[in-house]
């Protein structure tokens, strides 16, 4: 498996500047997320729809700017997976 990427952008969570990973195949140690697994601060891995790196996968947290986008995509199948 190849290592996963530091991207060059990150995202702002509690007062801190948090980095966004970019994975070509899914880690070890990961399961699909339910919709009562978001909440804010928690780690998940999202399917990327768009770019370059569709089809691929973006590590970062919950935050209140992307529950509603990663809520939307457990309800229209796009995986999102959490820890084990």
């Amino acid at each position: 498996m190849d290592e996963p990427q530091k991207l060059e952008f990150g995202q702002w969570y509690g007062g801190r500047s948090w980095p966004v990973w970019h994975y070509r195949e899914l880690p070890e140690g990961i399961r699909p997320a339910g919709q009562g697994e978001l909440w804010n601060g928690r780690p998940v891995l999202w399917q990327v729809q768009l770019g370059p790196d569709k089809g691929e996968w973006y590590a970062a947290l919950v935050t209140p700017f992307n529950i509603k986008a990663l809520s939307d995509y457990i309800a229209r199948g796009i995986p999102v997976y959490v820890k084990k």
